[in-house]
């Protein structure tokens, strides 16, 4: 007993002085936020051969000395064919660097942009824009329109338009002619991408939600607001074979097809969010491809969060945003309550002006935007960017089951959702009370499962010792849960203190974040097995391999239990994501029970 409570003060003395130290280890070097995508910020050491060394980086092409404020100690580096993470990296080496950093890009701290009509945003504020702004600005997500195209540019008689002026556009395509200028001449596709992401902070017109985003504009649409299935099926997979992340699509008709419906299903595969307009007809029979469920179908709202007295409703919808309503004027501001973007004047695409706009195309931008934020935090599978929008979205005093789906989209805490965890399974951690409870299961399952191997091999006198060591309940303790409470006394971004307060089965989100190896790795029967096969030379390691293979069997077990998570790889077939997770929790405890049966523990 003295032996095992010595061992376990260890462990635990390890963790505290490795958490103490863990701030000044150099580890690889990952920028999150806005920064200048070409250029690190160095800070020198205030020596005679600092400048002269700063210098002879230019003789490698990939660096080139900016700027050198020998005062200040500090040089701008200009990078070529090389990213920030990867000179930081190297160049941190360098004796004369005392401190590199991206070359972040700071802000007033003003909640509301200059745009002088964003005050006429109602539906910004409805969504908590401003909020949200101080963690995302969609920076290097692409956002494709496919729609009626985009007034990106001055070609022929198209005009770009004033409020476009610092949004950068990429890949655009027209499928209507054929060719690579998709302009609009409909006022629509315009109108939905300034919402996305109209140039803000320029001092002129009104604001967008993802601002920082790139903008694919895929013509899809004629003057007249028309498509075909044929257009529409390849702009969608136009979209994500270019390199869009989120997919617009405020279109749609009654009929289903499997055409259309294959593009988006392609479109969801290769890492897109489908974001479709649920429609203006007032029922509740779904529109397509709103309908399909490869894509997120949104419904439209007012000022006041009752649904648009136009909007499609009903249960195929999965989450509501501003749509507006021009019979009202609700908000009191001298306008109606339509949806104000800068887009072209209609049968003149030379001029353009801030009309107002109403119906779910409105709507559906909004999400798409939402969805670029989320994606720009790290956050990047389709389920899982969906997952976090309709956990963040209002819900309060909605009745949810008349067409809000999931509730209205919430710009703030989806991002903070996203930008504070950046992993599902630990963001579900910390979830209060239902957190808890998942943990508490897992716990629970795993001294089950101990109690039942004590019970089955209970006749050799050395098994009761062995499952009821310090050790063994250490070990299903690090493999269920770890200290799962911590969260709850307060949060830290120590990697250290993040592993300690969750299961084994989470560890890959912490260390590698949402790679796709991580969950068939780590929501398997691998790494106790290969824990096993490590410990076999060493007495206190078996119990403590053992009690983690219980437990990780045991969080595998409460996650199916739990019945919403799915595997990211088998997202499409949540029956073989669940069986996985069985099979995984089966195997874990069948190898505990053979190992303890057969491997001498005794001390």
């Amino acid at each position: 007993m003295k032996k095992n409570a010595f061992c376990l003060f260890f462990i635990i003395f390890c963790v505290c002085i490795t958490s103490v130290f863990a701030d000044d280890v150099k580890k690889p070097y990952s920028a999150q936020g806005d920064f200048v995508s070409d250029e690190v910020v160095i800070e020198f050491e205030k020596n005679n051969s600092s400048v002269q060394m700063l210098n002879s980086l230019s003789k490698d092409k990939r660096f080139k000395i900016e700027n050198i404020n020998e005062s200040a100690d500090i040089a701008v580096v200009k990078l070529n064919d090389i990213d920030v993470n990867s000179a930081i990296n190297e160049l941190n080496k360098k004796s004369f660097v005392k401190n590199i950093e991206p070359n972040y890009i700071y802000r007033a701290f003003a909640d509301s942009p200059n745009d002088p009509m964003y005050k006429y945003q109602w539906n910004f504020q409805k969504i908590n824009m401003e909020k949200a702004w101080r963690h995302s600005t969609g920076k290097n997500i692409i956002v494709a329109v496919v729609d009626s195209g985009v007034a990106y540019k001055d070609y022929d008689k198209f005009k770009k338009v004033e409020d476009l002026n610092k949004t950068i556009f990429v890949s655009p395509y027209n499928f209507i002619a054929n060719n690579e200028h998709a302009c609009d001449d409909n006022g629509h596709g315009t109108h939905v991408a300034g919402t996305i992401a109209q140039s803000t902070n320029n001092g002129k017109g009104v604001a967008g939600i993802a601002f920082n985003a790139k903008i694919m504009p895929v013509k899809v649409l004629d003057n007249e607001g028309f498509g075909s299935l044929a257009d529409i099926a390849e702009g969608i997979k136009y979209a994500a074979k270019n390199g869009a992340k989120v997919i617009n699509c405020s279109l749609g008709g009654k009929y289903g097809s499997r055409i259309l419906e294959n593009a988006c299903k392609y479109a969801h595969d290769k890492g897109c969010v489908v974001v479709c307009a649920a429609g203006n007809d007032k029922g509740t029979v779904p529109n397509y491809p709103a309908g399909y469920k490869y894509c997120l179908s949104v419904s439209s709202i007012r000022y006041d969060n009752q649904l648009a007295p136009y909007s499609t409703r009903g249960k195929t919808i999965d989450i509501a945003a501003p749509g507006g309503d021009m019979s009202v004027d609700q908000n009191n501001d001298g306008k109606p309550d339509g949806i104000m973007q800068n887009t072209i004047l209609e049968g003149d695409p030379s001029k353009s002006g801030y009309p107002l706009y109403q119906g779910t195309s409105m709507a559906s931008p909004h999400v798409a935007g939402v969805v670029a934020l989320v994606m720009s935090t790290g956050v990047t599978h389709p389920d899982k960017v969906v997952k976090i929008l309709k956990d963040s979205a209002y819900k309060k005093g909605l009745k949810l089951e008349e067409g809000y789906g999931a509730g209205i989209v919430d710009a703030e805490k989806a991002v903070k959702m996203a930008k504070g965890f950046n992993n599902e399974a630990y963001s579900d951690m910390k979830k209060g009370k239902k957190g808890f409870l998942g943990n508490l299961l897992s716990l629970i399952i795993s001294f089950v499962v101990a109690f039942l191997i004590k019970k089955f091999l209970g006749k050799r006198s050395y098994i009761n010792k062995f499952v009821g060591s310090i050790s063994f309940t250490l070990g299903m303790l690090i493999g269920a849960c770890g200290l799962f409470f911590i969260p709850f006394i307060g949060n830290s971004s120590n990697i250290f203190v993040k592993l300690a307060s969750c299961g084994v089965c989470s560890w890959g989100y912490i260390l590698w974040g949402n790679s796709n190896f991580v969950e068939p790795v780590f929501f398997s029967a691998f790494i106790p097995f290969v824990l096993m096969i490590i410990s076999l030379p060493f007495k206190f390691l078996r119990r403590l391999s053992s009690g983690i293979c219980i437990g990780m069997g045991a969080s595998m077990l409460s996650s199916l239990i739990n019945g919403k998570f799915v595997i990211s790889i088998f997202s499409s077939f949540a029956i073989v994501s669940n069986l996985w997770l069985l099979l995984g929790a089966v195997i874990c405890f069948i190898l505990s029970y053979i190992y303890i049966n057969n491997v001498p523990c005794e001390d």
